[in-house]
């Protein structure tokens, strides 16, 4: 299975909104169900949810939370600072667009890749290469 971009976007997005720390500053972390659960990922497969999030996991955007015995699949326990970064290049509708055509010339995608897309483009426009 290959990762959909626009589901990277939507789930990091999604969770953002979700993962509110509390008075402590302690985010509850989502399990499985609860983040299968969520109204705006409806569009996307159980499947396609949960190996996106895997890989996010592997890419060093969010945080795993306490896997027990009984579950097979870890709880979000939070959004990494890479995984912040990314968000604050991909919220931006016209932006995700551009990011998106760019992401057209790249092999695999990946959450890193989506990432580096994006800043190159900030580099870009910052010399004006653009």
């Amino acid at each position: 299975m290959r990762l959909n971009p626009d589901c990277i976007r939507d789930i990091l997005l999604t969770l953002d909104k979700k993962l509110i720390p509390n008075e402590n500053g302690a985010v509850a972390p989502l399990a499985k169900n609860d983040i299968l659960e969520i109204d705006s990922l409806s569009k996307y497969s159980q499947n396609e949810i949960l190996y996106t999030i895997s890989h996010l996991f592997d890419d060093g955007i969010l945080k795993k939370g306490k896997t027990y015995i009984s579950d097979s699949f870890s709880p979000v326990a939070d959004i990494t600072s890479k995984g912040y970064e990314l968000i604050d290049e991909i919220s931006s509708n016209s932006k995700w667009n551009k990011i998106k055509d760019a992401l057209k010339s790249v092999g695999e995608i990946t959450a890193s890749a989506i990432l580096n897309v994006a800043i190159s483009k900030i580099l870009d426009k910052c010399w004006n290469l653009t």
